[in-house]
């Protein structure tokens, strides 16, 4: 192949959102910029929370190479980045084969902070992609020392997407592809780093320790396929795995994860199929997040198809839906998991690992992913054929769906005699038929349709797929934040009271599992879609509201009842986003008493541009129901409230990576009261990060009340921590009454989060150093012989809430342990930032209760000037 010189370069800057740690960062353009404008801060923060880790659109390719010295070339720049700290690059290789031969090896960053995205299936000029790695081949040719390993900082991103690797041999005591993370910088970590395998192929290689191998914190090997790999144990080390990943976990925990879904792994020879392997470091093993094994075939390895070293059981672990023959997890795998059985490969021998549609593992796949479906199988086919997602990395083309096909946009209203071949008739036929049903369009005319309904709907009481992508005309939405899908089908209410809803599971049904794709709803005078019951429900890549010339819904989705697990939205895949704009009530409305829902990466009280105001009453809102997940929403523009926890059951959810405030181009969107809004007994919850980590943090900004709120009528033991807030009219954290509230004179206090106290910080000193320091002291007064993690910030001081500061970034936590007389008090010393100085406030939060404080006063730092030592010596 001729060789393309490759693009420049685009190091992105600030792209990362480094909000937990900003060690040795230049932060005198933000602090300037911070007295007039919160929109600076906010361009720093809101990378990270929008999904860092997925691939970019085609024109976003930094390096766009067709040649093995380019990507030689690509890869060198990944080492030597300049500035060493939030950067990233990505490299779009052009659908081929590059004889690669031994050329490859180390490439390491040396413990810099810089992302790497190696992404297959360009066309040529990197101007489209098919991601599929039969079009992008890295050849090893079984030369002798045929390996890559990328090596970066543990908070980084590494992703290799849509590539096969085949005929390496990487020789003893080395692996055929190493992603790691290097070792001194797991101790600084903020557990937001991601490791990640997608849609990848690996095929006849040989290696002496595992075919691939991935140690980092956040691990996700997702639809690859490892066949035909031998692992020779000759060297040294134990061969352990075909793919292997390793947690490490450093004294302060970062809760390390994995997820390993839909891959095929199938005869490779000499170790295991998937080891997964627990380094600790000084003795901490638990881990808050979940690890989740589902839908993999995994065959013919040598040893344990599924192994487990050293791994700690106090963590949870889903393990479900695989087909495999054997593994040595020490406790009983449930039923889902089919053991000993032929997976049913269409032609083994000749290697096509795809399945028969006689498979036991077609359409036999979970309902449910904690972390969503894929969107397409290895070789690009649609993903999700059938009833159920097939296993492995592969999806037949077998439907066991009964179909039925709407060709007509009119509505009789009857349900007993429905209009032929309208949505009325697919819906009584889908409640008529004795398997799971779906819907489909194909409406005559120009895009879009609109389906007008004159009467609800039968109500849902199976399983049932509405799927718009079906109309002709429609494609998807393409990125996070905004909303660019071309829905073809509009179903409008009118807001008559006599069509409350389109969807309705009622109470009840409890056998029902409702998914809705990619429609367009608006006008519906209770909720567009309304669930009581059943679980595995999806509602993705819809628009609800924002139509002109029609009348809002009064909720987008509202979940109510003994309604189970609900995805609104997904993961990593843009087109699983909802649009939910112009609601009278709540964007999302959940209220169901079974909760375990997923509220996720949603643009709500924005237009289809992700920037006008089309705001809903309230963004989100969750009104008892406990232990739901709210995670990477875009919330602006409510008239109310951005996210409302209230009542007495409303416990054990997490807010995590939300922007709450903004848009997606870092311009105010403001909620007019709260960002945050806890009232009416809600406790237990997490709004940010958990206690004793750093990820998970949201950016809360510009709302016209406080950032987060705990109302007089709050419950306790509601965590608000490591959460960027900035430009909010009232103070961050905000406990009873709006406003700052004094410290009481001993707690607990009668008051939402008991009133806990917040630390009295006395002065910030900054010393010179490589990076300078920052030592903060202060004193906590609260309940006698507790223990505090007292979390710092730095931001601006609020001259409008009594000298309280602002959680613009954030600085650092320790912990601190009160005496009989409850004081305690506080010296902490963290790298400070360069340039100007600036101010610091700090959090307390009561580790045995997880009471959050208001955000405290605030501190000039000053700095302190050491003689050299030398100097000094020469005046004695």
């Amino acid at each position: 192949m001729a060789t393309q010189t490759p693009k420049r370069v685009r190091l992105h800057a600030g792209s990362k959102s480094r909000v937990s740690s900003f060690k040795g960062a230049n932060l005198e353009t933000v602090m300037t910029h911070a007295a007039h404008s919160n929109r600076s801060i906010a361009a720093i923060l809101l990378g990270l929370l929008l999904m860092l880790w997925g691939p970019p659109s085609a024109a976003a390719v930094d390096f766009c190479v067709n040649s093995v010295s380019g990507l030689r070339s690509a890869l060198q720049q990944f080492t030597t980045a300049v500035g060493g700290t939030n950067y990233d690059i990505t490299i779009g290789l052009v659908q081929g084969t590059y004889s690669v031969g031994n050329t490859l090896g180390l490439f390491d960053t040396q413990g810099n902070n810089i992302d790497l995205r190696l992404l297959g299936g360009y066309t040529a000029g990197c101007n489209n992609r098919v991601v599929d790695p039969r079009n992008t081949i890295l050849d090893g040719g079984n030369a002798a020392g045929s390996w890559l390993s990328l090596s970066t900082h543990a908070d980084s991103v590494l992703l290799i997407e849509g590539v096969t690797f085949q005929h390496f041999d990487a020789g003893e005591d080395l692996s055929v592809l190493t992603l790691s993370a290097q070792y001194e910088t797991f101790s600084s970590s903020q557990g937001i780093g991601v490791y990640a395998l997608k849609y990848c192929r690996f095929i006849n290689n040989k290696a002496g320790f595992r075919i691939a191998y991935v140690e980092g914190i956040q691990s996700k090997i997702v639809n690859n396929l490892f066949a035909r790999n031998q692992v020779d144990p000759s060297g040294s080390r134990t061969p352990d795995a075909t793919i292997g990943v390793q947690y490490n976990m450093p004294s302060e925990a970062v809760d390390p994860f994995t997820i390993f879904i839909n891959n095929t792994l199938a005869f490779n020879s000499g170790a295991p199929g998937l080891t997964i392997v627990s380094s600790y470091l000084n003795d901490d093993i638990s881990s808050d997040r979940v690890t989740e094994i589902a839908d993999n075939i995994v065959v013919g390895s040598s040893g344990a198809d599924l192994n487990f070293s050293n791994y700690y059981l106090g963590n949870t672990t889903l393990i479900h839906s695989n087909l495999l023959f054997s593994h040595n997890y020490p406790l009983p795998l449930d039923a889902s998991n089919l053991v000993g059985v032929n997976p049913q490969f269409v032609d083994a021998a000749n290697d096509d690992f795809r399945l028969k549609t006689t498979s036991a593992a077609a359409n036999s796949g979970s309902l449910y992913q904690r972390y969503g479906f894929p969107a397409h199988d290895l070789f690009n086919q649609a993903r999700v054929v059938g009833s159920a997602i097939d296993r492995g990395a592969f999806e037949t083309s077998l439907n066991n769906l009964t179909t039925a096909l709407v060709t007509v946009s009119g509505d009789n209203g009857n349900n007993a005699a429905p209009l032929a071949g309208s949505l009325r008739a697919a819906m009584v036929a889908a409640n008529n038929a004795s398997g799971p049903f779906t819907i489909r369009f194909n409406v005559p005319g120009t895009c879009p349709r609109t389906l007008t309904v004159t009467a609800p709907l039968p109500d849902v009481t199976g399983q049932v797929i509405v799927d718009g992508r079906s109309q002709p005309g429609w494609s998807p939405n393409t990125a996070f934040g905004q909303f660019d899908a071309n829905l073809c089908l509009f179903i409008n209410g009118n807001g008559s009271t006599s069509t409350p809803w389109a969807f309705h599971v009622p109470a009840n049904a409890n056998n029902a599992a409702l998914t809705v794709r990619d429609l367009v709803m608006t006008g519906f005078s209770d909720a567009a879609i309304k669930i009581e019951d059943g679980s595995n429900h999806h509602i993705q890549g819809n628009q609800f509201g924002a139509v002109a010339f029609t009348l809002p819904n009064r909720n987008a989705v509202r979940l109510l009842g003994g309604a189970g697990t609900t995805y609104v939205g997904g993961f990593d895949e843009p087109s699983t986003v909802n649009l939910i704009a112009g609601t009278s009530d709540a964007g999302v409305n959940v209220g169901s008493t079974a909760g375990g829902s997923v509220i996720a990466n949603n643009v709500l009280g924005f237009g289809t541009d992700g920037a006008s105001d089309i705001g809903n009453a309230n963004g989100i809102m969750i009104v008892n129901s406990p232990n739901n997940y709210v995670a990477y929403n875009v919330i602006g523009h409510s008239s109310n409230v951005g996210i409302w926890l209230t009542g007495t059951q409303t416990t054990a959810n997490e807010l995590q990576s939300n922007v709450i405030g903004a848009t997606i181009s870092r311009e105010p969107a403001g909620n007019v009261t709260a960002g945050v809004l806890v009232s009416s007994g809600a406790h237990g919850n997490t709004i940010g990060a958990p206690i004793g980590v750093s990820y998970g943090q949201n950016v809360i900004d510009a709302n016209s009340g406080p950032g987060v709120w705990m109302a007089p009528t709050a419950g306790v033991g509601n965590r608000v921590l490591h959460n960027s807030s900035f430009g909010n009219f009232g103070i961050d954290i905000d406990l009873g009454n709006e406003g700052a509230s004094i410290n009481q004179p001993s707690n607990p206090s009668t008051g939402p989060n008991n009133l806990q106290n917040y630390p009295v910080l006395s002065a910030a000193q900054r010393t010179p150093g490589n990076p300078p320091q920052v030592t903060v002291t202060g004193q906590l007064l609260s309940r006698s012989f507790a223990e505090f993690q007292i979390d710092f910030y730095v931001g601006a001081c609020r001259a409008t809430a009594n000298a309280r500061g602002e959680a613009t970034l954030y600085l650092g936590r320790t912990t601190v342990i009160t005496g009989l007389t409850g004081h305690a008090p506080i010296s902490a010393t963290f790298p400070a930032v360069t340039g100007p100085l600036y101010a610091v406030s700090a959090t307390a939060t009561a580790l045995g209760t997880g009471d959050t404080s208001e955000i405290g006063n605030c501190v000039d730092e000053t700095s302190v000037f050491v003689l050299d030592r030398v100097f000094s010596d020469s005046f004695e």
